[in-house]
């Protein structure tokens, strides 16, 4: 009796597998030949170790540090060796001296100065290196551990600008506009190209004949008040915080009352928050501000802390997108690390240029959805199945131009849309 009961199990249970099926296999099959994702082996990645030199360590840098090492370096097996604040050339120098004695097989270096040098004692440890500089370094490119550069560059930020600004300007209102240029006329390709084209979008949207030509004006490095052939007020505003009059001159400008709107090439708008906050309770007016920023606490709190007028302290921003940039530049790391670099050169044993725009963000409820994009695992833009994708290991046919386009088209309004 024992064994009919027994066997009458068995039949049970067979029925009942036979009847669910598999469930990536709904027509219940087992064929050996064709296994599913479920009855392929889960390899593990190889292990790999990298390291990062960071030129800050601001709320960014962490939340960078945190992408990498618990998503990306979680889901292939890679260990990285973080550095504090470095602030010159000897001391990424003696981090990448130490990461190589700790087993580091390549390195993201953030801090942009000595890059000649920092490429060449990478190339001395056999450390693949990856930088964030917006130029290629010309008389090392040919060095064999020399990956490349991930960056924003230059025209693509500048494009960034010309968008935001111009959602800024066309409300049908007439504006008068400071242009805080930076290092425009001080060898900033990028600064240069933000100015322009924000003298463009101006021109375009307010119908300005000016004066002199757009890049001549761009490229001033004192303060212009540029002639617009109308009652439309532009300031170009150069320089860096370094100077002691560069605040208080920001200062006397805004105090005349004639400007309505700041738009800063760099990270500076913080330094001028309480000189423009004066000028709007004494003119009971709104000053809108668009910046270069980061995706941070600060930035946050810009966007939500209202002036007078119940207005943010900033309007709009363009930043730099921190985990996709991180996956770009791990993706490159890992491929090189993994003897598949060629694959993904635009020339085969030369560093090239690998690009992601930056992101822009008007208003606060776009503001918090780029954050999210940068600073939440459930919406990352950048998940290690995304990541997957783009090492050859794992997808052979990749190519350069696929792998360039993936991360240039990567715009946080397309990631947004989905």
């Amino acid at each position: 009796m024992k064994k009919i009961i027994a066997l009458l199990l068995a039949l049970i249970m067979v029925f009942a597998l036979v009847a669910c099926g598999n469930p990536s296999n709904p027509s219940g099959s087992n064929d050996p030949s064709n296994p599913t994702e479920s009855d392929k082996p889960q390899e593990t990645p190889k292990p790999h170790t990298m390291a990062v030199a960071f030129g800050s360590m601001n709320t960014a840098d962490i939340m960078m540090k945190d992408y990498l090492e618990n998503t990306l370096g979680k889901a292939y097996n890679t260990k990285f060796v973080f550095s504090e604040q470095l602030n010159d050339t000897e001391a990424v120098i003696a981090f990448l001296e130490t990461a190589y004695a700790s087993g580091a097989e390549g390195v993201v270096v953030f801090p942009t100065d000595g890059l000649e040098q920092i490429i060449a004692k990478a190339n001395e440890l056999g450390m693949y290196i990856v930088t964030n500089s917006a130029k290629l370094q010309d008389s090392v490119k040919d060095m064999p551990y020399y990956v490349g550069n991930v960056a924003s560059g230059a025209a693509l930020t500048a494009t960034s600008y010309r968008n935001i600004v111009e959602k800024i300007v066309s409300d049908g209102e007439k504006h008068n506009v400071i242009i805080v240029s930076g290092g425009a006329g001080m060898g900033s390709s990028q600064h240069l190209l933000c100015t322009q084209a924000v003298l463009e979008v101006l021109q375009d949207t307010y119908n300005l004949t000016y004066s002199a030509p757009i890049e001549e004006m761009a490229r001033s490095t004192s303060q212009l008040e540029v002639d617009t052939g109308s009652d439309t007020k532009i300031l170009i505003y150069p320089g860096f915080s370094q100077s002691d009059s560069y605040v208080p001159g920001m200062s006397n400008a805004l105090q005349t009352g004639e400007y309505d709107t700041v738009i800063c090439c760099y990270n500076i708008y913080a330094q001028f928050s309480v000189a423009i906050d004066e000028v709007e309770k004494a003119y009971n007016k709104n000053i809108r501000v668009v910046s270069l920023a980061a995706v941070d606490e600060g930035t946050k709190n810009a966007f939500n802390t209202l002036d007078t007028f119940g207005n943010p302290s900033i309007d709009a921003v363009v930043v730099k997108p921190l985990c996709g940039m991180g996956a770009e530049m791990f993706a490159v790391l890992y491929n090189a690390i993994e003897g598949n670099l060629d694959q993904i050169r635009e020339t085969p044993g030369q560093a090239c240029m690998y690009t992601f725009p930056m992101w822009y963000a008007y208003g606060v409820e776009e503001f918090n959805s780029l954050t999210n994009l940068d600073n939440s695992p459930e919406t990352y833009a950048f998940k290690p199945e995304d990541v997957a994708n783009l090492l050859v290991s794992n997808n052979p046919s990749l190519d350069y131009e696929t792998f360039y386009n993936t991360f240039y088209n990567c715009t946080a309004q397309s990631l947004l849309s989905k």
